[in-house]
């Protein structure tokens, strides 16, 4: 009776592992200039067609991660008090994909936006 137990408690474990994550994540570091981390800053990703929006702060080491997003099509922002605004336009996310978008602020006024066309480099 024990062992019938068993093994149908470790098929049924089994039937969890097979279980893969479809949602993607967007992780990533914000530096300055010179390379410097750049602490609470804030990335946002808003889904092309849902207006769906997933927001970050960066910590003490400019790093970020904004996890469990449906795959599709982005634009993500990058800002931070004395910077200007970094802007991703199309931000391509797959099933299960963890995409890796470092961004460098320039110094400026947070109204300044620069369009950042280099997602192409990140795929």
């Amino acid at each position: 009776m024990l062992s019938k137990a068993l093994i149908g408690l470790c098929l049924s474990c089994a039937s969890f592992s097979f279980a893969q994550e479809f949602r993607a994540s967007i992780i990533g570091q914000v530096t300055d200039p010179s390379g410097a981390p750049v602490p609470e800053a804030t990335v946002t990703a808003i889904q092309h067609g849902t207006n769906q929006t997933f927001t970050a702060k960066t910590n003490t080491a400019g790093v970020y991660s904004i996890d469990f997003v449906q795959p599709g099509q982005f634009t993500v922002t990058v800002e931070a008090q004395g910077f200007s605004k970094e802007v991703y336009p199309d931000v391509p996310l797959e099933p299960a994909q963890k995409l890796n978008l470092n961004a460098k602020l320039t110094v400026g006024q947070v109204n300044q936006e620069v369009d950042s066309q280099r997602v192409a480099r990140l795929a």
